[in-house]
């Protein structure tokens, strides 16, 4: 058996470290039966993001926006819709969706629209604003956490929407992309990134 050079001379510390590098245990455990290959683009993809979870989107038929991002809606409670929201999703007819698998990805450090676009691929960013309905209204959305994605509005240009649970409703407010201010750490993504097995 070959000897590797220089490794005898490496702390346990050192082992842990790459240990926390790859994501865990599971993982290096994984890697080690060959069922993960580690990649300078697979590394990337860690960067930013914590995997939360997938979501599994049923789709949803057609709708417009303003029968159900209102504070008028009497199943859901909306305590905000905020201006740019209504100013270019307003009364925005949304095509019956289809279902989809989805990611939820929880940012691990204050970042800014091109990181976080790149990360999680250009061409799975663009969503239905089903997706929100369909996250709030099935009870999908935690009322402790604060949710994030990307949605093409009424004149296809892409805007960051956000949405979160405060003052005993929903708020959902809209951006321009990129924007000038950043996503704090602890932000969960919801995009059409491809789940990791």
């Amino acid at each position: 058996m070959s000897t590797i050079t220089g490794f005898d001379e490496k702390t346990n510390g050192w082992n842990k470290a790459i240990v926390q590098k790859m994501g865990g245990v599971e993982i290096a455990d994984a890697f080690l039966r060959g069922e993960f290959v580690l990649t300078k683009v697979a590394q990337a993809v860690q960067k930013l993001f914590t995997h939360v979870t997938g979501l599994n989107f049923p789709g949803l038929p057609a709708f417009n926006i303003n029968d159900f991002f209102t504070k008028k809606n009497t199943k859901v409670k909306f305590y905000d819709i905020g201006s740019n929201f209504k100013s270019w999703f307003g009364d925005m007819e949304v095509a019956t969706t289809e279902a989809q698998k989805l990611s939820l990805d929880r940012l691990k450090q204050n970042s800014y629209d091109p990181d976080i676009i790149k990360e999680i691929g250009d061409e799975n960013c663009n969503q239905s604003l089903a997706v929100i309905r369909w996250h709030i209204e099935s009870g999908q959305a935690n009322k402790g956490s604060w949710y994030g994605g990307y949605f093409l509005d009424k004149s296809g240009s892409r805007r960051a929407v956000y949405w979160d649970w405060d003052v005993g409703g929903w708020g959902v407010y809209a951006f321009e992309v990129p924007s000038s201010d950043r996503w704090n750490v602890g932000r969960e993504f919801v995009s059409r990134k491809p789940l990791v097995a």
